[in-house]
């Protein structure tokens, strides 16, 4: 199973999290946690088109990180 990987605030001043077990909450969490420094999360699905789950939360197709 995928988990997801988040640079510890030491590393960056600008964290994007990435969550392939479409776990909503959990990058809702982090985005509520991190304020300003949360830039945007992605959900990766098997569907055909990308759209706007949450503030800063998109979903997209995970073809196209092949496209």
């Amino acid at each position: 199973m995928a988990r997801s990987h988040f640079l510890p605030d030491q590393l960056a001043q600008a964290v994007v999290g990435a969550d392939p077990d479409a776990a909503l909450r959990h990058l809702a969490w982090l985005r509520d946690e991190l304020g300003d420094r949360f830039i945007g999360g992605a959900v990766l699905h098997t569907g055909p088109r990308a759209f706007v789950v949450d503030t800063d939360i998109v979903a997209a197709p995970i073809a196209g990180l092949w496209s």
